[in-house]
């Protein structure tokens, strides 16, 4: 399984990807949010599954659910701070 970072709207999470052939198409999952995405190679399997992951996460914070799903998908908010 790869681990990626993906932007979520102004925060980042870290997601678990796995990417496998089937026929002719690469298919990205990710299992921790259960959202998958394809692309013709790998590595556009991947850029699609962060969109659909960006995709998903807004609707999600648009019908106010966000917090819900993070949570049942095993996230915890971590608040980091700058320093000079």
């Amino acid at each position: 399984m790869i681990k990626t970072p993906v932007e979520i709207i102004t925060e980042d999470i870290i997601v678990g990807m796995d990417i496998f052939k089937e026929g002719d198409q690469y298919v990205a999952i990710s299992p921790e949010l259960n959202v998958s995405s394809f692309g013709d190679s790998p590595k556009e399997a991947k850029a699609s599954l962060i969109k659909a992951i960006s995709l998903f996460l807004e609707e999600c914070e648009r019908m106010g659910t966000l917090n819900k799903v993070i949570e049942e998908a095993g996230f915890n908010y971590i608040v980091t701070t700058k320093t000079k």
